[in-house]
């Protein structure tokens, strides 16, 4: 499973209220499918460059895909706020409004210290087992198409 899908829950969970969150989530999950439709279309694509320095064809791929998901995590890391109360591209009055939104939620946003109960909270929670289902569920159409063999 990616460790992105836990991000993007997290990250959605700071910016969204509650009822907000399953329609971005539902969302995300419809776009696995629509990447891989065009993954495959640029795959092919690029996997028919004859020129260039490479030996291979396969090669052009995944310099392309990495140097792509390489860059774009650099900008997320350097343009997204670990909290929406230091967000530099909103105003000051809007990141009030933007924390005041999802206090309804009544979840802390960063902890840096680690509680032993909410270990057994989480595996005790029903909602925690279902989203990790769906999320490998969601995962198991990606297995034949992006393992190498």
């Amino acid at each position: 499973m990616r460790p992105v899908t836990p991000g993007f829950v997290l990250v959605m969970s700071m910016w969204y209220r509650g009822a907000e969150q399953p329609l971005r989530l539902v969302a995300y999950y419809s776009m696995n499918g629509v990447a891989v439709i065009f993954g495959g279309l640029l795959g092919y694509a690029i996997g028919h460059i004859t020129s260039g320095a490479l030996p291979g064809q396969w090669m052009c791929i995944f310099l392309i895909f990495g140097a792509v998901s390489l860059a774009w995590g650099v900008v997320f890391l350097v343009w997204m706020p670990d909290l929406p109360s230091r967000a530099r591209f909103l105003a000051e009055d809007e990141r009030v409004v933007a924390v005041e939104r999802v206090a309804a939620n009544r979840q802390g946003v960063k902890n840096h210290h680690f509680k032993t109960y909410q270990v057994w909270q989480c595996l005790r929670d029903p909602k925690t087992w279902i989203l990790f289902v769906m999320s490998s569920a969601a995962q198991i159409p990606n297995a034949p198409q992006s393992s190498v063999g």
